[in-house]
């Protein structure tokens, strides 16, 4: 779980360094559909996992990282979107734009602050499993 909350700061990074160094020939590529939905997957197997083999209690805290792990991707696939579709750079310090859309515009403090309650979320679940580590009943050990 962690290695997909530390993949999706890497690759909202890498969008804000996109956005940032717009028109540069340096500016780098912006992260796929491919790569999105690989890291995404991860997080489903770890929270698969974990259910089969913990008792509910520590099943229940893996799906609230589940959770705000889905709405990380979420927001990181609308800014990977927005940025591939603005003729525009969507982050860069001093050119404010306004952008009309039809939903919220995610941009990369967006998803820094979704990628704080995922990580609280993931420090919850660690919390809960580390008292059920060794018990098998349910019961904090």
């Amino acid at each position: 779980m962690r290695a997909m909350i530390s993949g999706a700061q890497d690759m909202s990074n890498a969008v804000r360094s996109y956005n940032v160094n717009f028109g540069s020939d340096e500016r780098g590529a912006l992260p796929s559909q491919v790569e999105l939905l690989a890291l995404a997957e991860t997080i489903g197997d770890a929270a698969v996992r974990v259910r089969i083999a913990g008792p509910k209690i520590v099943a229940d805290a893996a799906d609230g990282v589940l959770a705000k792990c889905s709405d990380v991707m979420s927001d990181l696939a609308e800014y990977v979107r927005l940025t591939q579709s603005s003729f525009m750079p969507v982050d860069h310090p001093d050119m404010p734009i306004t952008i009309i859309l039809d939903r919220p515009i995610v941009r990369h403090a967006e998803v820094q602050v979704r990628l704080g309650t995922a990580t609280n979320a993931l420090v919850a679940f660690l919390d809960v499993a580390r008292d059920h580590l060794d018990d098998w009943n349910g019961q904090a050990a």
